[in-house]
């Protein structure tokens, strides 16, 4: 069944404004929460550690979080920088909530950083997820920080490439539809050749 978002496809092209809003996470939880559903793939959120990588503004990644019932403390936000009002607003009404500035290669690639996340979002990282080597390479990486069954969400996909998440240990829950849509896969640790 395709999922489209509620949201126009002139709207996905200005990220900056249309996907850091709270809103767009909370939908975007509601149609993770539907496909998890449709199959049967249980969700624990009182149990989930949840990178959002590429965060930037935070609104969208927390309102995702918010409405899925993930606690805050046990969500981290990763950029490479974050915009100084976010860090303030950050801060001020989410004091729980760990934000780490670095490149998303740079933390995937620490060997400090444990396999420890369930949850990984990438919410208006297209510009990575639509490059064949970008994409193979942080399936590669996130599946040595991934808890086994752990989920990665990316919208919007920005390309096919299911079959670089598969060859890395990923199973394809929700594979590409079109670019705006959700793509889901789940860490199996068992490498497709």
């Amino acid at each position: 069944m395709l999922r489209e978002l509620d949201v126009p496809y002139s709207a996905i092209q200005d990220s900056a404004h249309d996907l850091s809003n709270a809103g767009f996470g909370r939908q975007m939880a509601r149609v993770a929460i539907s496909i998890l559903e449709d199959r049967g793939i249980a969700f624990n959120s009182s149990c989930t550690r949840l990178l959002a990588m590429g965060a930037g503004h935070s609104k969208a990644e927390l309102g995702f979080a918010e409405k899925l019932g993930i606690p805050l403390s046990q969500v981290v936000l990763l950029d490479k920088a974050f915009p100084s009002y976010a860090k303030e607003r950050l801060a001020e009404q989410y004091p729980e909530v760990e934000l780490i500035e670095r490149g998303m290669f740079d933390f995937l690639s620490d060997h400090g950083v444990s396999r420890e996340f369930s949850m990984v979002t990438l919410i208006g990282v297209e510009y990575i997820a639509r490059k064949v080597e970008a994409a193979s390479a942080l399936a590669e990486e996130l599946a040595g920080k991934m808890l086994p069954g752990g989920l990665v969400l990316v919208v919007p996909c920005g390309a096919n490439m299911d079959a670089e998440w598969k060859q890395k240990g990923f199973e394809v829950v929700e594979g590409f539809k079109t670019w705006v849509d959700m793509a889901v896969y789940r860490y199996s640790g068992a490498v497709e050749e």
